[in-house]
């Protein structure tokens, strides 16, 4: 599904319309059992939603990945403590495959020093491409779980996202990816699109779907990643949080 475009993604909505007389309203969830399944497409009626955006200016920043955090996340190993200013940084690291790219990353992906520290948007791209050859190849198959337990972190050590998270009462959370072009933008989030009058958010909402699932069931989340994965040679599992 992120290979796919979200016109693509949205037209195979409209052609279920069309061909099974299916209306707009009978494929919008109306409650947990029906969006919970992480990466499943869905429509969202927008005047239900909370959008979350990468802008330090607005009420639900904090939920964002790419929020500087005022306290990084933290691991231990062994005395050695690693830090990270946004869930960006800890959820990236181990998507390549070797220490030493780990390091490329913190030296070129990330910029900046002690709490303002934080990824450089233009590089994610270069990145991608530039070290492709030590990205782990099963990615696509285990980010979903990965994002589980780096978001489990971020809900246990930090609190202004803990209460602001839960502030959100049983509204439906999105990522607002309407103003974004990367690839996977309608995998993680959705897109704010009208159909018939109506304003709804469209796309797979990964992202908003599992800070739902971190908010009902109050941080407990259960999460299966692969026991190589690992950020900067020491497996994640060996870490203390």
């Amino acid at each position: 599904m992120s290979k796919e475009t979200f016109q693509t993604l949205f037209a195979r909505y409209l052609d279920v319309e069309r061909t099974q007389s299916v209306a707009v309203e009978d494929i919008i969830p109306t409650d947990e059992t029906q969006f919970a399944a992480v990466g499943k497409l869905g429509l969202y009626p927008a005047e239900k939603c909370i959008s979350i955006v990468t802008d330090k200016t607005t009420p639900y920043y904090l939920l964002d990945n790419m929020a500087v955090l005022d306290e990084p996340l933290h691991l231990e190993y062994q005395g050695e403590t690693y830090l990270f200013n946004q869930v960006e940084q800890l959820f990236l690291t181990p998507r390549m495959k070797n220490p030493e790219a780990h390091k490329w990353l913190m030296e070129h992906l990330f910029f900046g020093r002690g709490k303002k520290g934080r990824v450089d948007g233009r590089l994610k791209k270069l990145y991608k491409t530039k070290r492709e050859h030590v990205q782990r190849d099963d990615w696509e198959h285990i980010q979903t779980e990965w994002m589980k337990a780096v978001l489990t972190v971020k809900y246990r050590q930090c609190r202004p996202f803990r209460e602001l998270l839960h502030s959100t009462g049983n509204a439906i959370l999105i990522e607002d990816a309407t103003k974004t072009g990367y690839s996977s933008a309608c995998y993680w989030g959705a897109k704010l699109i009208c159909h018939e009058g109506k304003n709804y958010f469209a796309g797979g909402n990964t992202m908003g779907k599992i800070l739902m699932l971190l908010r009902d069931r109050k941080g407990q989340l259960t999460y299966s990643i692969p026991d190589d994965l690992h950020l900067f040679g020491i497996k994640f599992s060996e870490f203390v949080w």
